[in-house]
C-alpha cells in the first residue's frame, strides 16, 4: 500500500482518497461528494487515511447524513461503523472517567499540569464532535512532578510503555508514555521537554505563563492559549511527523475557526526563539488549504533564507519515512533550520548522550 503520510503537500502530487480526507477534515461537504461520486475510489486507502487522519468520524457523518452508504463496500462500511459509533460511545465515556479520576488525584497531590493537544483542542474549540475520538491524553508538567505524576498514574492502572530522552538532574526522560489495555487501549503521554531538538526551554516558560482553564465532563484543567497551540501544533508536525502538515491541518482549522488568532505574537514568539523556519514550513505547506487564509504577512515575516529553504525540500525528500535513512535526513534538516550555532552543539550532543536536556 502507498504510504499516505511521508510527503509534503507541495512536492507530489495527491491522490484522490488523499483529496477526500482533506475535504473531509475541512468540512467541505460539498466538494467531498463532488469528487467521490466522480470515478472510482479505493476504499481501502480512503478508510486507512481516515483514521491515520482522525476524520473516520466525519466520514461516517457524511455518508450517513447524505445516505450513500450504497457506495461502501460492506466490509469497508462496518469498519466505518465500528470505529464511529463504538470509539464515539464508549472510547469517550471511558477517556472521560479515567481523566476526571486521573486529574483528580493530581490535584490532590498539588501536581501543576498542561492539557495539550487532542483533548484540550475538543474543550477549546467550538465544534469538538467533528474529531474523532482519541485514545491518549497528553500532559505537559514540570519535571520536579514526574516521580508524582508516576504514582498516580500507577494507582490508575497505568503501566510504563516507553520512555525519551534523560533530563538533567532528575533520573527521568522528556516524556514517558503509559498505558493503560483494559477495558480499551488507553494512551498517556507526559511531557517534561515536547521537543528536545530544538532546545527552546525558555519558550516552555512563556507557554505556562499564557495558559488558560478550560473545563469539561471531566473535571477541569489548563491548556496553552490558542496561539501558543498553534506554535505546539506546528512544532509538533516538524519535530514528530517530517513536516507533513496534514497531521495538524484539522486541528489548525479548528482553532482558527473558532477563536481569531494574534498573527503578530506567533511572528513575534518565533523570531524571538529561533523557531520561525520550523513555523513556515508547516504553515506554508497547509497554508492553502486553510479557509480563512493565512495572512500573507506571516508566511513572508517567517520565510528563511533562500538557500536554507532550497536545502531543506532537498534534504526532504530524503527524510520520508519509507527512506532508508530518513531519520538522520529529519535530523539533519531540524540542525539546519535551528538558529544559532550554539543550539546545533547542544542537539548534537543531546543524540550523542553527551549533553542531558535541561528543565524549565
Amino acid at each position: 500500500m502507498r504510504k499516505s503520510y511521508p510527503k509534503l503537500f507541495g512536492t507530489e502530487p495527491l491522490s484522490k482518497e488523499e483529496k477526500l480526507v482533506i475535504q473531509l477534515l475541512k468540512g467541505d461537504f460539498e466538494q467531498f461528494h463532488s469528487l467521490l461520486t466522480n470515478g472510482e475510489i479505493n476504499w481501502d486507502l480512503l478508510v486507512a487515511y481516515a483514521r491515520r487522519r482522525h476524520a473516520l468520524f466525519s466520514l461516517f457523518r457524511y455518508l450517513n447524513h447524505h445516505q450513500n452508504c450504497t457506495l461502501v463496500p460492506k466490509s469497508k462500511l462496518d469498519e466505518i461503523k465500528f470505529y464511529s459509533y463504538r470509539r464515539l460511545a464508549e472510547l469517550t465515556l471511558i477517556e472521560t472517567k479515567v481523566i476526571k479520576s486521573v486529574l483528580a488525584e493530581l490535584d490532590k497531590k498539588n501536581v501543576d499540569v498542561t492539557l495539550i493537544k487532542g483533548f484540550a483542542l475538543q474543550s477549546l474549540c467550538k465544534d469538538p464532535m467533528t474529531r474523532d475520538p482519541g485514545g491518549d491524553l497528553d500532559l505537559f508538567v514540570r519535571p520536579s512532578s514526574i516521580r508524582l505524576m508516576e504514582d498516580v498514574l500507577h494507582a490508575q492502572g497505568f503501566s510504563i510503555r516507553a520512555r525519551g530522552y534523560p533530563i538533567w538532574y532528575v533520573n527521568y526522560t522528556n516524556y514517558i508514555r503509559y498505558e493503560k489495555s483494559t477495558p480499551h487501549l488507553l494512551l498517556v503521554d507526559v511531557f517534561a521537554n515536547p521537543f528536545p531538538a530544538l532546545s527552546i526551554e525558555p519558550l516552555y516558560r512563556i507557554w505556562w505563563k499564557n495558559r488558560i482553564p478550560i473545563s469539561g465532563d471531566w473535571g477541569s484543567a489548563f491548556t496553552l492559549c490558542p496561539e501558543d497551540q498553534l506554535i505546539y501544533l506546528f512544532l509538533h508536525c516538524a519535530h514528530s511527523h517530517y513536516f507533513n502538515g496534514l497531521y495538524i491541518l484539522k486541528d489548525t482549522l479548528q482553532l482558527l475557526s473558532s477563536y481569531a488568532i494574534n498573527w503578530e505574537y506567533i511572528i513575534r514568539v518565533s523570531k524571538k526563539y529561533g523557531i520561525k523556519s520550523f513555523v513556515y514550513f508547516v504553515l506554508k505547506d497547509i497554508a492553502h488549504f486553510l479557509e480563512k487564509g493565512t495572512p500573507s504577512y506571516v508566511l513572508h515575516s517567517l520565510k528563511p533564507w533562500w538557500v536554507w529553504e532550497k536545502s531543506f525540500y532537498y534534504l526532504n525528500k530524503k527524510s520520508y519515512p519509507s527512506h532508508q535513512l530518513a531519520k538522520f535526513f529529519h535530523w539533519l534538516i531540524i540542525l539546519l533550520l535551528l538558529d544559532t550555532v550554539w543550539k546545533r552543539i547542544i542537539v548534537i550532543g543531546r543524540r550523542m548522550g553527551i549533553v542531558r536536556l535541561t528543565t524549565f
